[in-house]
């Protein structure tokens, strides 16, 4: 087990990073100094007090109230100058005149009422976002009454209920990675300052359409205490080339018209709670665009987008990927998912993927850390068939676009999923898949699995070394826990998917799987294969899971179908699946 039981397993975790070789930039927007920048601050403190809606509470805070258009505004308001291309008699206008005028490193508190008193949200309209471009904490009111957890197992939000709500918005808080910070070295290309150190707390979500925070790129983050519901699917024209047969090789990001039973053929909508993936907006990953410590905690996430979207016909809606979070493409960070809520996602609830470790010497490694503690997820019953046919997931950690990432450490545990999809009737759900990457350490989850016949557990997929250990997985479905190789057919280079590498076998080899508790785990009824507490399957020939140590636990039956491989205890050094057959029967 090694490095995997020498760590801590609880939260109060050190995340004091250092040695990046790159600058720490505070944004692009960076505290002016001299007397210029003495001018500049003047005129942004004038600004500021002359905005009704907005005021100067310290040296580094600044405070902004909601607009009430049924209260008549204070005179002045009609003096005051544009601020960018938005207007400053607009909620988004105040806010993003708050976060641009704000020093670096500063705090901005977003009232719950307006001047009068009166409980209001923010207004942000169809396509209102705020552009975060240096370091900032933009800071909700709660109530201050702690919340407990709906499965009742921990505290949701221990600062209370947030207050402040903002309403509607197009990607509401957007750090995005400037071109000016870009460069290519030949083989990627890399940022050449880190980002801002981006804080969003303490503020409730309502109807933003695609995500209401995007943040592809900082140098720390923290997100938690916040509330996001009612997400409208937002158009993607980006629809990368996830197919699992092909006429030759593609030679554009774009998607050609191919059939296949992975993905549908054509463009696809999302609705994503907190996301940070470049690769959504630009379709290419960008090394050290987030780094750092990056914290998600306490955040209540419902993806109800199937709930109160009339105005999209169901083959939108079929097209619609709908994640709860999502990290993709992080390098050199730690990571820490923890204490939040997910419902309703019919893709994957928590995705914590491709988190590199490489400096700006491409050949250097770093150390990552995932930690994924102690959330509760819950998918939607229908799902997506976009990109896979495994989908809905309540929580997936590992590698899938690219080569494994030496080096990167995840830890999941602690956490309560549940997985009831029922449709489409082809796609098989799971509560957990630990896709394509080495030596993870799971333990200690509660899953629970229903729906249909074909649903699972916890699906270990193309990765080696990894430790499943003291989970409890009760339902009914095909499996409790699932190995199998993988053909990977979505490794792509770094930029722009081009030229598509090719399927790649990854093995699913020397995995130990123990001490679960499979006693609850049930066939699906009238389907007499199902119900087994641990399957190891086929791929193609010489592509089998290997090597695999199985024992303790309790309950439950295993199924043992890989080519290589026989029902009963064989050596590892035979090339079989070593299984301690006390606990379990064939």
């Amino acid at each position: 087990m090694g490095k995997n039981m020498g760590k801590n397993m609880g939260l109060n975790q050190s995340m004091s990073r250092s040695g990046f070789v790159k600058t720490v930039g505070v944004g692009m927007a960076a505290a002016a100094t001299g007397l210029g920048g003495v001018a500049r601050a003047d005129a942004a403190t004038a600004q500021i007090a002359r905005n009704p809606y907005t005021r100067k509470i310290s040296d580094d805070t600044i405070e902004v109230y909601p607009i009430n258009p049924a209260r008549v505004p204070p005179a002045d308001e009609n003096a005051l100058e544009s601020h960018g291309t938005v207007f400053n008699r607009t909620d988004v206008g105040n806010v993003q005149m708050a976060v641009d005028y704000v020093p670096v490193g500063g705090t901005v508190i977003l009232r719950s009422a307006d001047k009068f008193g009166e409980i209001r949200p923010f207004d942000f309209g169809t396509d209102g976002s705020v552009k975060l471009t240096k370091s900032v904490k933009i800071i909700g009111e709660t109530d201050g009454v702690p919340v407990n957890r709906s499965d009742g197992s921990g505290i949701l939000f221990p600062n209370g209920t947030p207050l402040t709500q903002i309403v509607g918005g197009n990607t509401v808080f957007n750090s995005s990675i400037p071109a000016s910070v870009v460069q290519n070295d030949g083989t990627e290309e890399y940022v050449t300052v880190l980002g801002p150190d981006v804080t969003v707390q303490g503020i409730h979500f309502s109807g933003a359409t695609g995500s209401p925070i995007f943040v592809e790129y900082c140098n720390n983050a923290n997100i938690s205490g916040n509330m996001i519901d009612s997400i409208t699917p937002k158009y993607n024209k980006y629809v990368p080339c996830w197919y699992s047969s092909r006429a030759g090789d593609p030679t554009t990001d774009l998607c050609p018209p191919y059939t296949s039973s992975y993905a549908y053929a054509g463009d696809f909508y999302y609705a994503f709670g907190i996301d940070m993936n470049p690769r959504l907006g630009r379709g290419n990953y960008i090394r050290d665009d987030v780094t750092g410590t990056v914290i998600v905690k306490n955040n209540h996430i419902d993806v109800d987008y199937l709930l109160h979207q009339t105005p999209y016909e169901e083959a939108t809606l079929s097209r619609t990927v709908a994640n709860g979070m999502e990290i993709v493409y992080v390098t050199n960070a730690v990571i820490t998912i923890a204490e939040n809520e997910v419902h309703n996602t019919n893709r994957t609830g928590i995705a914590v993927i491709e988190v590199k470790n490489r400096t700006q010497s491409a050949s250097t490694y770093g150390n990552s850390e995932v930690y994924i503690q102690n959330n509760y997820v819950t998918t939607a019953t229908k799902g997506c068939p976009t990109p896979t046919t495994t989908m809905p997931v309540g929580i997936v950690p590992g590698t899938l676009f690219s080569e494994k990432c030496p080096g990167t450490y995840f830890e999941v545990s602690h956490n309560h999923v549940e997985v009831y999809a029922t449709l489409p009737s082809n796609l098989a759900a799971s509560g957990m898949n630990l896709i394509t990457e080495d030596g993870m350490y799971v333990h200690h989850n509660q899953i629970s699995v229903g729906g249909k016949a074909s649903n699972r557990g916890i699906m270990i997929i193309g990765s080696s070394g990894c430790t499943v250990a003291d989970n409890n997985i009760t339902g009914s479905g095909q499996a409790a826990i699932l190995v199998t190789s993988f053909n990977n057919i979505y490794r792509y280079p770094t930029k722009n998917y081009t030229p598509w590498l090719g399927p790649l076998a990854t093995p699913a080899n020397y995995n130990t799987i123990s001490g679960n508790i499979f006693s609850g785990f049930n066939a699906w009824p009238g389907v007499p294969t199902s119900g087994y507490a641990v399957y190891f399957a086929p791929v193609s020939a010489g592509q089998n899971a290997k090597f695999n140590l199985l024992y303790g636990g309790s309950g439950g039956r295993y199924f043992n179908d890989s080519y290589s491989l026989q029902i009963y205890p064989v050596p590892p050094s035979t090339g079989g699946n070593s299984i301690d057959t006390t606990l379990f029967y064939p």
